[in-house]
């Protein structure tokens, strides 16, 4: 939460959570949590190449994200919904 209120993005999520071992399961709590039946009005945004396929598992769109662990050449071989090189893209792209 801390870093996207740093890069001026927390008034976009109205959930974050990080950490999930299980992030299949995890998405689906979120969508609970939040009363969300419709996957589609979901992004799940990762920088793991688990993360997009874990998204696509889930029935959410997926986003990678080219500032953690693995570099953007290796997350567009999973061929995410939408790709960002950092934060800011992200945030340009929903402004």
């Amino acid at each position: 939460r801390s870093e996207a209120q740093a890069f001026g993005l927390g008034h976009h999520f109205h959930l974050i959570a990080g950490d999930c071992h299980d992030k299949r399961n995890g998405i689906w709590e979120i969508l609970r949590q939040l009363g969300i039946d419709d996957r589609t009005s979901v992004i799940y945004i990762g920088d793991t190449v688990y993360d997009i396929r874990e998204a696509k598992l889930a029935g959410v769109a997926s986003a990678g994200i080219a500032t953690g662990y693995m570099n953007a050449p290796r997350l567009m071989l999973e061929e995410p919904d939408m790709f960002f090189y950092s934060l800011t893209d992200f945030a340009k792209k929903f402004e």
